[in-house]
């Protein structure tokens, strides 16, 4: 991490693919015109529905009585088409949730590779990989984001720690509002 120029290497989507298993997922923010959800009730990795040999289940996390994020997650090794994640979150309001009137006021979807494989970190001399490119990935969630978090507070004090007398770096200016 010496000198003024390091790259951070992230994955790219179709990198995605070549990983193997990953979490891929669609949800979307519900909204009901009728009570429908107890805020006081979060669903976490609810599995009643058909496995056909992956791990899918979905979650709940209402807001208040008439709005919550339905997501439906499957880990496998291939990302579904779209309509079979609409389906099954349809299928999932009626059938389990009892909510047949809403709209959807949001969506999101993705895929997260999920692997134990060693990645490297260092791609080159001043090429960093984080994330998911560094298989950072938190297997039982899907998540990056603490060690994201670690890696750009790493980088942002090699990077504007100071100098030898303790003040600025002098590349500070430039990369501090980028790192941070």
């Amino acid at each position: 991490m010496n000198g003024p120029f390091l790259s951070v290497a992230t994955l790219w989507i179709g990198e995605v693919e070549r990983l193997g298993n990953k979490m891929h997922f669609r949800g979307w923010e519900v909204v009901t015109s009728a009570p429908s959800f107890d805020p006081e009730v979060v669903t976490f990795m609810d599995f009643r529905m058909p496995q056909e040999d992956e791990i899918r289940f979905f979650y709940v996390l209402p807001y208040v009585a008439n709005r919550a994020p339905v997501e439906f997650t499957v880990f496998s090794q291939h990302v579904l088409p779209r309509r079979a994640y609409e389906e099954a979150l349809r299928e999932y309001l009626a059938t389990v949730l009892r909510v047949n009137d809403y709209s959807v006021d949001a969506e999101e979807s993705g895929a997260v590779p999920i692997t134990d494989d060693p990645l490297e970190r260092a791609l080159g001399r001043r090429v960093m990989a984080i994330g998911a490119r560094a298989g950072r990935i938190k297997p039982s969630t899907g998540d990056a984001e603490a060690d994201l978090d670690n890696a750009a507070t790493g980088l942002r004090q090699g990077l504007c720690g100071g100098d030898e007398n303790g003040g600025p770096s002098r590349h500070h200016q430039r990369v501090e509002p980028t790192v941070a």
